[in-house]
Formats: structure tokens, sequence, C-alpha cells
């Protein structure tokens, strides 16, 4: 996982939505 957090909310949606899928 990056630091940078260029948009904030799109990185959170994206982060939420790979980790639902890892943690399905």
């Amino acid at each position: 996982m990056k630091t940078q957090m260029p948009s904030g909310r799109s990185s959170i949606q994206s982060t939420i939505s790979h980790a639902n899928s890892q943690m399905t």
C-alpha cells in the first residue's frame, strides 16, 4: 500500500473494494 493519496476518497474506495475481494 502506498502512502500517496491523489484522490483520497477514490483511493479509499479502491482499497475497500480490493480488501472486500480478499476478505471474502
